[in-house]
């Protein structure tokens, strides 16, 4: 126990999803506070002034004005609860949901910004289950945990002090009771429930990352005829969740009776306080059955505690998750932004770059310039830092060592122009459940009708449109499965065009086509992209004379570069690979 609460107090310390909200907004929390505390005051305050209002009445009063103050009271107490109650219900939603848009906000930018780290090191399960589940616990983290566990302490020192002023003697027995209800029962669920909810975590985690590998997947498992035991293997993991659950259900619902009984041993020493006290005269008596009816909503506070405390060691590993995220992403300082939009000279001086734990670096001092305007094919071996040089071109990954500027502007000042000075086709473009008109548009969305069949006539789709019946209303289906791998990867190559962004990024953009079709489409793309400045990575040498360099990538290095054609004349190794992947080897 004594390890699980030093890490705990170690993932405090270093958490960067919860503590520092609670540190920002104190003031809001604090009325937050005394709204709730003005919600149960009304509460005890109702029972207070209708026990009060009983015992009078019980001993018929002379006269109806006797009792006409406790009834104003009891009646302003019964409309003050539920008033207090929902704005305690309100602000606290409201903070809460704030708190969480911020924290969504948080985690979506640290996935987009290290999206290719994370694709490496991360399966998609485990992100399924950080935007689902975790965050989700992160807001009943504060709703069910932090807001029941504060109030009902506050609550509780509130109350020791008035009975102490009272009686000390008895409220030392009072406030043992108390402290059974609101630190022992509560250490107990938390100690049985940590295992189990470990457990149970675990076994969460697991069903997210099996339903996001049984989703890309899915046609594999109708076609070999699996599909049953896929259903099984689901419905086993939400029995065994079930199991815990209904375990940690039944603990919880004994650790509750508990606490009624300790409460009802409290409620029964103020009674027996009551008739020792509040008996030698008529007008005490009045305030016996108060004393004992006000004692009574504080069950209503204390109770919880108890499944909040079991609660914690879920909420804490949800917790957990999120900031070992944070260590592996941790988000660039801020830079002051360049609103530049033309460059004429791009420079990669010394750049090196490694993945992760990874022992031989992927670019190894790396150095490039390109001209504005200036046409670069990149090709090399599958894995040696292609794709990789695109990315932290853009901005995607950071160096280890060097430095990447445009016209001595370092890249990480011209985030926020990113999107007008890029145009970037990876090699797994997503196409969208709709026409081919709004995922070419997608591009420019300012663009119109023809300016949209330009650019699907640039990708050398013309023939594909004037052969469907609906044309560029054609829908394609999810992920464009109605269209084959090479359609779908010049629709996304004409949203690319369509951006008419003055750097053009391109890998692998020929990727599925037939030679034919893959040589007009690169002498159409040379011949309408002329001024811009383009990297074109490729496997392929075929058609390659149109650029002005050549950059082949080997060890982290540029092992060749050059024109085609002097590549071709002096480097034998290149002019072996050309003759190759033209077959006249």
């Amino acid at each position: 126990m004594r390890q699980r609460i030093s890490k705990t107090m170690r993932l405090l310390k270093q958490d960067h999803w919860f503590i520092q909200y609670l540190k920002k907004d104190r003031l809001r929390l604090g009325l937050l506070l005394l709204i709730a505390l003005m919600t149960i005051f009304c509460a005890m305050a109702l029972m207070f002034t209708s026990g009060f209002l009983i015992s009078k009445s019980a001993r018929h009063p002379y006269n109806l004005f006797v009792v006409y103050v406790p009834v104003v009271l009891t009646r302003a107490f019964g409309i003050g609860r539920p008033v207090f109650k929902y704005f305690e219900r309100l602000e606290s939603h409201d903070w809460v949901l704030r708190i969480v848009s911020k924290l969504r906000a948080d985690l979506y930018s640290r996935l987009e910004r290290q999206g290719s780290f994370l694709s490496r090191h991360f399966q998609t399960g485990r992100l399924l289950g950080l935007f689902a589940d975790d965050l989700d616990h992160l807001e009943n983290f504060y709703l069910r945990t932090i807001f029941p566990i504060s109030i009902a302490y506050l609550l509780f020192f509130l109350l020791a002090a008035v009975m102490a002023v009272v009686d000390w003697r008895w409220a030392i027995l009072v406030v043992c009771l108390m402290l059974i209800v609101l630190l022992l029962l509560p250490v107990v669920a938390l100690s049985l429930a940590w295992e189990k909810d470990q457990h149970e975590k675990s076994l969460t985690k697991k069903q997210y990352q099996d339903s996001a590998e049984a989703l890309f997947g899915l046609t594999d498992w109708q076609i070999s005829g699996h599909r049953a035991d896929f259903l099984q293997t689901v419905g086993q993991g939400n029995q065994q969740l079930s199991r815990i659950k209904n375990s940690n259900d039944q603990h919880q619902n004994n650790m509750r009776l508990l606490s009624e009984l300790f409460f009802a041993l409290a409620a029964l020493t103020l009674l027996f306080w009551s008739s020792q006290h509040l008996t030698n005269s008529q007008n005490a008596a009045n305030f016996a059955a108060s004393v004992i009816l006000a004692f009574f909503p504080l069950m209503d506070t204390f109770v919880p505690v108890i499944k909040a405390a079991a609660d914690l060691p879920l909420y804490f590993s949800s917790l957990n998750s999120l900031n070992q995220l944070s260590r592996q992403t941790m988000l660039p300082a801020a830079v002051t932004q360049s609103n530049k939009s033309h460059f004429d000279k791009i420079c990669f001086q010394n750049v090196s770059f490694t993945y992760g734990d990874e022992k031989n670096p992927l670019l190894d001092h790396f150095s490039l310039t390109i001209n504005r305007g200036e046409k670069i094919a990149i090709l090399g071996p599958s894995g040696e830092g292609k794709t990789t040089l695109l990315q932290l071109l853009i901005g995607d990954l950071q160096a280890d060592q060097g430095e990447i500027s445009f016209d001595e502007v370092p890249v990480d000042q011209l985030q926020q122009k990113r999107a007008a000075n890029f145009a970037y086709l990876n090699q797994a473009p997503f196409i969208f459940n709709s026409t081919i008109l709004n995922n070419v548009r997608l591009g420019n969305e300012q663009a119109d009708d023809q300016q949209v069949v330009k650019a699907l006539n640039q990708a050398g789709l013309t023939d594909l449109i004037q052969q469907l019946p609906a044309g560029i209303e054609t829908q394609v289906g999810e992920s464009g499965h109605l269209l084959s791998g090479g359609q779908r990867q010049r629709i996304a190559l004409a949203r690319i065009l369509l951006k008419d962004a003055p750097i053009l990024l391109l890998d692998e953009p020929t990727l599925g086509l037939d030679p034919v079709t893959e040589h007009s489409l690169m002498q159409t793309i040379f011949r309408n992209q002329k001024d811009k400045t383009m990297f074109w990575i490729t496997h392929h040498l075929a058609g390659l004379e149109k650029v002005d360099r050549i950059i082949f990538l080997e060890k982290g290095k540029a092992a060749m570069s050059g024109s085609p054609r002097s590549l071709y004349e002096t480097e034998p190794r290149f002019k072996k690979l050309y003759d190759l992947d033209l077959g006249r080897i």
